[in-house]
């Protein structure tokens, strides 16, 4: 017979929650990237398209600022394991990197049965 469990214990909820909370920031950080590069590349293009180019860098550079909402939308909606409540914005305030909840203020990673 076998030393191990017939199942692999699950992760309590929490260490699952951080480690969706690392997976939207990591998107939010790779988007805001992308787009710096590719908008500093876009008047290069606009350059070399023309005056039809302007047109063309002005409707990508709105695109790509829809595009950088989503990422940033997911991290503001992101409730915290412990007291439910949205872990990085208040009211009018907010910090999308914040280590600690602004409510609760439990850190970032802390297991569910700590003290």
């Amino acid at each position: 017979m076998s030393e191990t469990p017939y199942r692999e214990p699950t992760p309590d909820g929490y260490s699952a929650a951080w480690a969706d909370l690392r997976r939207r920031r990591r998107a939010a950080a790779l988007t805001i990237a992308s787009w710096v590069g590719v908008m500093g590349a876009m008047p290069v293009a606009g350059a070399a398209a023309g005056s039809v180019g302007a047109g063309a860098v002005l409707i990508s550079g709105l695109v790509l600022m829809g595009w950088l909402l989503r990422p940033k939308m997911r991290i503001d909606c992101f409730n915290c394991p412990a007291c439910g409540k949205t872990f990085s914005r208040l009211r009018f305030a907010q910090n999308d990197f914040a280590r600690r909840c602004v409510h609760c203020g439990i850190e970032m990673g802390t297991p569910k049965n700590a003290p």
